[in-house]
């Protein structure tokens, strides 16, 4: 399946790997839910930012775990405006969407 591009990402980073690294690098990414490459900019952007300390990558996460956090609310508020609404179906749902393997929300 061809996922859809995301605006604003032009360039392209070609690396080398063993076919045993890129089957786990996959099973990471589908397991968070995202694309190989999107796992791929989150793991360099981390390791940039942790690691290297790196104001720029710092800055680039910080906005996108904002955009998350935005994005999570509005979920929220979405479901608590649902005719029936639970608010234990909220949490079970919630960390469903958001927490993938096994890790819970609340």
């Amino acid at each position: 399946m061809k996922q859809q591009r995301e605006e604003g990402l032009t360039e392209n980073i070609v690396i080398r790997v063993s076919q045993k690294e890129k089957g786990m690098i996959a099973r990471c990414a589908e397991k968070e839910g995202v694309t190989v490459s999107q796992y791929g900019r989150a793991v360099m952007l981390t390791d940039l930012a942790m690691i290297q300390g790196d104001r720029e990558a710092i800055k680039m996460l910080l906005v996108k775990a904002q955009q998350a956090a935005r994005d999570r609310m509005q979920w929220f508020y979405d479901a608590l405006r649902q005719p029936g609404f639970s608010m234990t179906k909220v949490v079970v749902e919630a960390n469903r969407k958001l927490f993938r393997g096994g890790r819970r929300a609340v």
